[in-house]
C-alpha cells in the first residue's frame, strides 16, 4: 500500500515553526532553572563588574 502525504500549507508550516520555537525556548528555559544559584550570583556578578569597566 503506498500512503500519500498531505502537502504543507503555508499556514500549516508557520504552526510548525512555533512549535519547534515553543519547544527550543523550553529546553532553553528548563537548562538555565538547573543552574545552581550560586553560579547566576557569580556570572552576574561579573557582567556587573564588566558594565562597570566600561
Amino acid at each position: 500500500m503506498v500512503e500519500v502525504k498531505r502537502k504543507l500549507s503555508s499556514d500549516d508550516l508557520s504552526e510548525e515553526k512555533t512549535k519547534k520555537f515553543c519547544n527550543e525556548f523550553d529546553q532553553f528555559t528548563t537548562c538555565f532553572e538547573d543552574l545552581s544559584n550560586e553560579l547566576l550570583c557569580e556570572i552576574f556578578d561579573y557582567l556587573n563588574g564588566y558594565e562597570l569597566y566600561k
